[in-house]
């Protein structure tokens, strides 16, 4: 395991062997007329994502594994692509490391519940051409990291999707083996997501060698919505060099400011309260002393003989009406 690059060592840290009196994985690969079962699972909160996956006959189960999917920003079909993408590169370094000279007519037939994983794979797989535009589909890299396997497997892999959480509807035992495999995996994949959200961290991306480009940012890698990320996050860097700068702010004290509640609290507002709240936040508003600098006249508060700066917007006695009317909750747009 130490000799494998560090994303198949985190894919395979958790895969155990289940004792079975009846046949064991190294003997199932070498033997003729045998079906072997696999079926895997993703899991997937917030920026938290699992999987899990079993191995199996139509009586027994053999091996499982479960453990956490990377990336940003983590979606359940990444999840998913995780856990199948475990699974087949357990059964490739299995082979290999034992050296097994798998049956000719060997078959493995994986299920998995997320059909459009399924096609997008097999579309990347067989495709006659290579194309850029791959690299703007979300989570090409674990795409491209599963043909790249799937070129390596010593036998027939048969894909088929599978209903998820029939064990809702139905008692386990009344599921077919498929369903009760799924089961099992979206347990693991459970399990792990269980794991993950009590330790409240966030994994860092090992890179996929399949994968030949990646965004970054600030934070780390994005391995979907790109183009989203180019859009958004270009005038956001150019907006924060300016801040900084017209502020004199340190890196430091820009990101202790919560941006997202900022951005959420703005966004419901009427468009005047927000121009209002943004001039205030930013020293823009037309007070007195701003409007001297730009060849007014006077810098005086029109209501009264004192200097008008934003303090004395809040102490002006002669603006109390407009003072209550600002301690009222801000209008909200429709």
């Amino acid at each position: 395991m130490a000799t494998l690059p560090q994303h198949v060592q985190d894919l395979l840290a958790h895969a155990q062997e289940i004792h079975c009196p009846d046949s064991s994985l190294y003997e199932l690969l070498q033997q003729n007329n045998v079906d072997i079962l696999i079926a895997s699972d993703g899991g997937h909160e917030g920026t938290h994502g699992s999987f899990g996956w079993v191995i199996g006959t139509h009586d027994e189960v053999i091996w499982d594994c479960e453990g956490t999917a990377r990336g940003y920003p983590m979606q359940s079909y990444r999840a998913e692509g995780y856990g199948r993408m475990s699974l087949l590169l357990f059964l490739t370094h299995y082979i290999r490391y034992y050296g097994i000279k798998t049956a000719d007519d060997l078959r493995v037939t994986s299920y998995c519940d997320k059909s459009s994983l399924l096609e997008t794979e097999e579309e990347f797989h067989t495709r006659d051409v290579d194309s850029s535009s791959w690299y703007l589909k979300p989570d090409h890299d674990v795409i491209m990291t599963l043909s790249d396997v799937r070129k390596e497997l010593p036998f027939q892999l048969i894909s088929r999707h599978v209903k998820s959480h029939q064990d809702d509807e139905r008692e386990y035992n009344d599921l077919s083996r498929p369903e009760q495999l799924n089961v099992l995996a979206d347990h693991g994949a459970t399990a792990a997501l269980d794991e993950l959200r009590a330790a409240e961290e966030t994994k860092e991306l090992h890179p996929l060698p399949a994968c030949r480009a990646y965004l970054r940012d600030a934070t780390g890698y994005i391995t979907s919505r790109e183009i989203r990320t180019l859009r958004t996050e270009l005038p956001e860097y150019e907006l924060r060099a300016y801040l900084q700068k017209r502020n004199d702010w340190s890196d430091d004290t820009y990101d202790s400011i919560n941006w997202q509640a900022y951005g959420s609290a703005s966004a419901g507002l009427t468009d005047s309260f927000r121009t209002f709240v943004v001039k205030l936040t930013h020293g823009w508003l037309p007070i007195g002393v701003r409007e001297r600098r730009c060849s007014a006249t006077t810098d005086l508060c029109p209501q009264c003989d004192d200097i008008e700066t934003v303090p004395h917007l809040y102490r002006c006695e002669a603006r109390s009406d407009w003072r209550h009317r600002f301690s009222d909750p801000p209008p909200r747009a429709p």
